[in-house]
Formats: C-alpha cells, structure tokens, sequence
C-alpha cells in the first residue's frame, strides 16, 4: 500500500475531544489511536473528510471505547464495515506470550504488506509504548517497517525495526485494499476454476491434495492463491456461514511453503478445501 494518510491523535483540531465511558475521563490524544488509524484507512481509501474525531465518536456512540482503556478489539471490523472497508483481527492469541506460535502470524500480515493490504499492530511495552498502542504498518523493506503511528513523527517509530516490531507486537488487524478488477482477471480466474471445478468434489482431503499436487505443479496452495490474488471483493462471500473455514484458509495461503499449506488444510478437516474452492468458484458462476 502507497503511504497512507497521516493523523496524529494529538492533533490540535481533534486532541481534546471527549473519548470517555462513564466513569472516565479522557480524550482522543491520551486514547484515541485505534479510532487514529482506522481514520487514516478511511481517508485514504473511501472519504477524505474523515478524520479522528469522525471515527472515535462513532467508536463511542456504538460502545468500542474499553473502560479506563483505549479501544475494544472487535472495534475495527464494524467501523470498516460502515465505509464498505474489511478488517478482521488475525490472531486471538497475544503474541508476546506464545512465542511458538507467533511466526505463522508474523508470516501471515508480512504477506499481507507485500500483498497490497496494510495492518493495524496492537503494540505491547517497548520501542512504541510504555504500555499499548495501535500503529499503522503500511510497508516493509528489508528489515524497515514502515508505520504510520498516530501518536509521534520520531524516526524509529515510523521506520522502525521489522524484527523489532515483531517481537513487540501483540495482536495484528489486516485491513483488505480493494483492487482494481479487469475482464482479463475475470477469464484468466475463470478458466482457471473451471479446470479445478471437478477434482473439488472429492471429499477426502489426502486424495484430493494428492490429485491436486499431480495435476498441477503449484498443489493445493497454487490454485487457491491464484484464485483469490484478484481480490473479487464484491463476488466472493462466505458460504454456509462457514466463515471460520473460509477465513483460516484464506490465511493459510500466505504459508509460501506449500507442505505446511497443506498440513494447514489437513488439520483444519476435508471440508476447509471444499467449501472454500466451491464457495470461490460459485461466486464466480463456474458449475
């Protein structure tokens, strides 16, 4: 993602405006930098005029603001939802106290970075707060993170360290940058879901993994990526409800090894692969 628009919570024109729940009393500059970065999502991706005054009254309004806190997690997604904008949090699980778990998330909002999207980083104790914080990770080169924080301009907090952030970082929040669709990204996904529209139907998730991984060179991981690296916002939906299965497989792609893809697919059950590939090809009208 290009280089987002820039607001500072401590901002002059917004800093003082009440963010308070009964009982508290605070204001924007002192807890305001979740509603901060989801105003520069905003503006730089659907409406210029939203700032963080617009954003953390509406956090307010709808009961996103933590008590004697800053901001409730399942805050992001309903507020990207009013400007037609998805969010959703990646892991559930806080990072700095699960060390062994943290790389495949670690992995997983790196690719997204590279894929065009830009993440929301709930910051634990360290280079970007003495207690927590949100920031803006928009790009990454090398070892640099490039972050819009809402709370300083100093150079290690804007171009700070990835390896750094990594280990600091206690939740992460991707936020999904609309692409442009063309009709030859149509025909090519197309025809491509059209080749793979039989082999979904077998049910057992070794022997389709194997007939994929035979058919096609790039396996299980390769198909799926290539079907939704179009990012058809508005033609792929949640199949059955089944948004839990959708969601860690879509996750799952960003696994670049294809091996651990597919112990990824064996372990969250048969149906992951089906109803994710079938949901992916109904939204695009392949029987």
């Amino acid at each position: 993602m290009d280089k987002p628009v820039s607001y500072l919570q401590t901002d002059p024109r917004w800093a003082n405006n009440d963010y308070s729940t009964n009982g508290e009393i605070t204001d924007i500059a002192e807890s305001g930098c979740g509603p901060s970065c989801m105003a520069m999502i905003i503006a730089t991706l659907k409406d210029s005029s939203v700032t963080p005054a617009v954003t953390a009254a509406w956090s307010l309004k709808h009961g996103y603001k933590a008590h004697n806190q800053g901001t409730y997690y399942s805050y992001f997604k309903p507020q990207g939802e009013v400007y037609g904008i998805e969010a959703y949090q990646l892991n559930t699980n806080n990072l700095r106290n699960s060390r062994s778990a943290g790389a495949i998330y670690h992995n997983q909002a790196l690719a997204a970075i590279k894929g065009g999207d830009c993440v929301i980083c709930c910051m634990g104790k360290g280079n970007w707060t003495s207690s927590g914080h949100f920031i803006l990770l928009y790009g990454v080169d090398g070892d640099v993170a490039y972050v819009n924080d809402p709370n300083s301009i100093k150079l290690n907090r804007i171009q700070g360290s990835l390896t750094l952030l990594q280990k600091e970082v206690m939740y992460y929040f991707i936020v999904k940058v609309p692409r442009t669709i063309t009709d030859d990204h149509t025909k090519e996904a197309t025809e491509l879901a059209t080749k793979i529209s039989s082999i979904i139907q077998i049910h057992d998730m070794p022997s389709l993994i194997t007939e994929l991984n035979l058919r096609y060179n790039g396996s299980c991981w390769w198909i799926i990526k290539q079907l939704v690296a179009f990012d058809f916002t508005d033609k792929i939906g949640i199949v059955n409800g089944r948004e839990d299965i959708y969601r860690r497989t879509i996750a799952a792609i960003n696994i670049n090894d294809k091996q651990a893809f597919n112990t990824e697919l064996m372990y969250m059950g048969k149906s992951s692969m089906f109803y994710t590939i079938r949901g992916l090809l109904d939204k695009l009208g392949v029987e």
